[in-house]
Formats: C-alpha cells, sequence, structure tokens
C-alpha cells in the first residue's frame, strides 16, 4: 500500500470519529434540553422552587417511574385472568357439533396476541379456562355453514367488562354463537357491472338476466338520475364543504317489480308479493349535515317480466356523470331461490 493510501484512510477514519463525536454530543444535548424545559416548566409553577442538581435528578427519577408504573399496569391488564364458555347453535337453536372456534387474545404488547382453538362437544358447548389477556376474540365456523359477522363472532372485555359491549359469560350462562346452515342451491346467473348514469337526465337499460346494458326496450331495470346533479355553494364565498347538493336516482323494473331486502343478509328465498314497480332514492341539498351522504347502496328482490327472479345489490355514487355499480344474481328457473352456489354458476 502506497504512503499516499495510508495517509488518505487515516484522514477517513479521523473525519469518522468526528462525526460520531458529534452525533453522541448533539445527542446528550437534546435530552438535556428536554429535560431543561420540563424543570423550567415545574419552576415557572412554583417561583419559591430552587433548581438544584438534586431536584433536576429527583425530576428524571419520578418521570423514569411514571413510565414504568404505566408500563407495570399495561402488562397487568394484558395478564387478567380469561376463563370463557360458550356454545354454538344453527339458526334454529338447535346445537353444532364438531364446530371450530378460534380464540385471539390481546396479551402482547406490539405483537400479535396468543391464539388458540377448540372443537365443539355433541351439545355445542365450548370452553377455555387459565389463560390471560386484556381482551378475548372468539370465532366460530364449521363447513356446510354460514358465518354471519354479527352472530358467529364476537369480542369481551375482560380488563374492563363494564366497557364491553358483551356481558362476560359464566359456566352456567354460556355465550351463545349462531351459525346458518347452508340451504339446497340451484344454478345461477352471477354478475357484476358498472355504467354512467348520464348526467343530463337521460336513463340507462339494464338487462337482470344478463348482467349487461343494453337500450331501454330491451331492459329489465331502467336507472336515472336527477339532471346536473353536482356540487354548488349556493353563492356563499366560504361555503365550507364541497358537497351537500341535492341528488338522487330513480330505479324502474319494466313489467316486473323490486323490494327493498332488509334485515337479514342469508335470506335467499325471494318474497311472493310486496313488489313495486319502481323505487326512488332522494338525498336533499344540505350545508354541514351528518346525515348527508355522498353515495347510496341498497339490495333489491327483483320479479321480472317472465316471472323469475333476481336479487341484486345496487350502488350509486353522484357527481357529474354518477356512475352505479349492480352486483346481482339470477335464477332462470323460475324458482325463488336465491342462494348461490360458485360450483353451480351458469357462464
Amino acid at each position: 500500500m502506497s504512503s499516499k493510501n495510508s495517509k488518505f484512510i487515516v484522514l477517513l477514519i479521523f473525519l469518522f470519529l468526528i462525526g460520531v463525536g458529534f452525533f453522541l454530543f448533539f445527542k446528550d444535548n437534546s435530552q438535556i434540553v428536554k429535560n431543561n424545559t420540563e424543570i423550567e416548566a415545574l419552576q415557572q409553577t412554583d417561583e419559591n422552587i430552587k433548581i438544584t442538581p438534586e431536584i433536576i435528578e429527583k425530576h428524571n427519577d419520578s418521570k423514569e417511574r411514571s413510565e414504568k408504573q404505566l408500563m407495570a399496569k399495561v402488562k397487568e391488564l394484558y395478564n387478567t385472568p380469561i376463563n370463557f364458555w360458550g356454545r354454538v347453535v344453527n339458526q334454529d337453536g338447535n346445537p353444532i357439533e364438531s364446530a371450530q372456534v378460534t380464540f385471539s387474545t390481546l396479551n402482547k404488547i406490539g405483537g400479535q396476541g396468543t391464539k388458540y382453538n377448540r372443537t365443539t362437544d355433541a351439545d355445542g358447548f365450548f370452553n377455555i379456562t387459565n389463560i390471560s389477556g386484556a381482551e378475548l376474540l372468539v370465532k366460530t365456523s364449521k363447513e356446510g355453514f354460514y358465518s354471519p359477522y354479527e352472530t358467529a363472532q364476537r369480542s369481551f372485555k375482560y380488563d374492563s367488562p363494564e366497557y364491553g359491549k358483551h356481558p362476560l359469560p359464566t359456566k352456567s350462562n354460556p355465550a351463545i354463537f349462531t351459525l346458518k346452515e347452508k340451504g339446497v342451491t340451484e344454478p345461477l346467473v352471477k354478475y357484476t357491472k358498472g355504467s354512467k348514469i348520464p348526467s343530463s337526465g337521460a336513463s340507462v337499460g339494464f338487462d337482470l338476466k344478463k348482467g349487461t346494458v343494453v337500450t331501454l326496450e330491451q331492459a329489465d331495470l331502467i336507472v336515472s338520475g336527477y339532471p346536473n346533479d353536482k356540487p354548488t355553494y349556493q353563492g356563499k364565498k366560504n361555503y365550507p364543504y364541497p358537497w351537500g347538493y341535492q341528488w338522487g336516482y330513480k330505479l324502474e323494473v319494466t313489467g316486473g317489480g323490486l323490494i327493498e331486502k332488509e334485515g337479514e343478509n342469508y335470506a335467499f328465498i325471494a318474497p311472493e308479493s310486496g313488489y313495486q314497480k319502481t323505487f326512488e332514492f332522494d338525498m336533499p341539498q344540505s350545508g354541514k349535515d351528518e346525515n348527508w351522504k355522498s353515495s347510496d347502496e341498497r339490495n333489491f328482490y327483483v320479479i321480472l317480466s317472465n316471472g323469475t327472479y333476481a336479487e341484486i345489490n345496487f350502488r350509486c355514487i353522484p357527481g357529474g356523470d354518477r356512475f352505479m355499480v349492480v352486483d346481482g344474481l339470477y335464477n332462470p328457473s323460475g324458482s325463488r331461490n336465491l342462494e348461490y352456489d360458485k360450483s353451480k354458476r351458469i357462464k
């Protein structure tokens, strides 16, 4: 190695050491400034306090103790004892044997909690005892059953039961989880289709049997919106929101009718009666109003002019050229059964 290269390497090492020294100096000074700021604030609360090295040390010790006490409290909550009893039943209240139960605990700081698994007995009962955590999430499932979000899973707060949504179960009063048994399915057409709804107020035709946009003469469903529904500022200079305008849409089934599907998501049999030819949605013009919304989504059962049935999820997003999305299931057999099985999907 040449003398010139040796000198260059020595110079680099020297500069590196200087950089490390500056880093450590400013790091320590930043902590000192932070501590001094807190101590000065303490002094401002009482002018008689004389800042001494002992007070500085005591202040820093007190802060460290507070942080340790907080961490100790969190660990204490995460170590709350958990004993849980539950039961899984079907929609008729009958017990489900061999259902899968998954437990997720909130018992680790900055990491994923511990998970446990159980299986229900012949009477649908299950339990887990002698574990710990601040909160417990319980999910239930079984092949051949639907797991509705509202009834198949639940969380329980063991660190503060009074703030929990659900009461803590006991051996004599277990938590009940309900699964819905899958029924007999039929071949169905399934589709998703999006389209613009012109701001001019012109209508869009939709074929509910195929899931395609068609002419109004061919349409099973005609969709129209309010003309020129777009953000208006009502002439106010500082109108606070670019929304609050009036908008809406109208659905019309040619030769048939529709009825809004409410409540149970796993209701697959279309009603025999109660259908209306049209459905209209209106969102009034508004300012800062929590009831105003910039989209709408609804589920409908539909009876077509040929006596067949469909189920659709309709979404509308307004503003300028509004946009609609239709997710549909259609049963060409004439049956009111709209329970879907992807293995029987009609292509």
